[in-house]
């Protein structure tokens, strides 16, 4: 796996020119950085100035501190302790560490572990506004700012809702910010200054202005994926500006030619309709490549005298070989063995993009980066 971390600047850039001046942004690198490796990522979206970055648990949040990335690092899910001595301790000491509060009890767990390390914690107060998986509800937001107000640990960093639909019912993700602005603005006594208002995700940063408010949480977008989601509803650009992240490459291991009416694969899904040259790549659904794309997806062979082929999949994926149809790149078969193959393409006019290969795979892009987490980055299959 290839890691393009100047398209990783564009598209962080991309999404800071949607937003005012003085609007931050807290990168979401959770899950390994969405399968793509969270030390490059994370480390070059603060050296680019990122204010925050966002994980989901304390486990990676811990990870993600042991990089030292020097600025505070926010966690989605719960967290309601503070080990002695652990990570996340020295990182709410220096100011490092934010946890979102999701339950009174989360809430009374980290003031008690706030005031144990003999600090004050930033917390960002979680308000349900529709998603519907956990979270404080809107009517509950000044009892919530109450307690962290009288707690001898915590104060307010942030609150902040999550967008259930953004990229598919824009009217809900109104409803949704329409909940969260009403709950927040009866609450107004109770915000201390400096308070941070958050709701954007990638797709609602893409879409509205007014969803972004103080701060935006940019994930996929950032990884070059997002913009092809968005149906109906208004958006603040008329043409995908985000550029591919990641590129799979592997190489042609086996090339042969075999003749029409040749069955490929297990369960023999494809069968040859003229004579053909088929070629094996090493990869498959042991290293995150869908077993749904078999028959469907294409795979980009560069050409040892320049120039591409787009080789179709033929048969079913298997779980570490894919045959491709070579059979347009002409010319004498041998000397593809060893020739590059590109399984996702960084060139965002190719077919085989992650954001291209979602419609085909029945799924989002998501989880077709997240499957790349299965990659060796240490075997040299794949590489950052």
């Amino acid at each position: 796996m290839v890691l393009d971390l100047d398209a990783l600047a564009h598209n962080l850039g991309v999404f800071r020119s949607l937003v005012p001046a003085g609007t931050r942004v807290c990168a979401v690198v959770k899950k390994d950085a969405y399968g793509l490796g969270v030390e490059a990522v994370s480390r070059r979206l603060v050296a680019e100035g990122v204010e925050r970055l966002a994980v989901y648990s304390a486990a990676e949040a811990e990870a993600l501190l042991a990089l030292g990335p020097g600025v505070p690092v926010v966690t989605l899910g719960p967290v309601d302790a503070l080990p002695a001595g652990s990570a996340l301790a020295r990182a709410a000491v220096a100011g490092l560490l934010e946890p979102t509060v999701h339950t009174d009890d989360q809430l009374r767990g980290l003031d008690e572990a706030a005031a144990s390390q003999g600090c004050r914690l930033g917390v960002h107060v979680y308000v349900d506004t529709g998603m519907s998986r956990s979270g404080f509800s809107p009517a509950d937001l000044g009892r919530v700012l109450s307690a962290v107000a009288g707690s001898e640990g915590l104060f307010v960093a942030g609150v902040h809702t999550h967008l259930a639909t953004a990229d598919s019912d824009y009217g809900f993700a109104c409803e949704q910010l329409r909940r969260y602005r009403s709950a927040v603005d009866g609450c107004a006594g109770l915000l201390p200054g400096g308070v941070v208002l958050h709701a954007a995700n990638s797709y609602a940063t893409l879409r509205d202005a007014s969803f972004h408010l103080g701060m935006i949480r940019p994930g996929i977008g950032l990884y070059g994926c997002g913009y092809d989601d968005l149906a109906g509803g208004p958006r603040l650009v008329e043409a995908d500006p985000l550029l591919p992240v990641v590129r799979w490459v592997t190489v042609i291991h086996h090339v042969a030619r075999y003749a029409a009416g040749t069955a490929v694969g297990y369960g023999s899904t494809w069968t040859a309709d003229r004579d053909c040259v088929l070629a094996v790549v090493p990869i498959g659904y042991g290293d995150g490549y869908p077993v749904s794309l078999s028959n469907k997806a294409t795979m980009r062979v560069l050409l040892p005298e320049g120039g591409v082929c787009d080789a179709p999949v033929r048969g079913r994926v298997n779980m570490d070989q894919v045959v491709i149809d070579v059979t347009e790149a002409g010319g004498e078969s041998g000397r593809l063995l060893g020739a590059t193959v590109e399984v996702y393409s960084g060139d965002r006019d190719a077919p085989n993009t992650v954001p291209g290969l979602v419609p085909l795979a029945g799924t989002h892009a998501y989880e077709l980066l997240c499957r790349l987490g299965r990659l060796d980055r240490g075997s040299g299959r794949a590489s950052v």
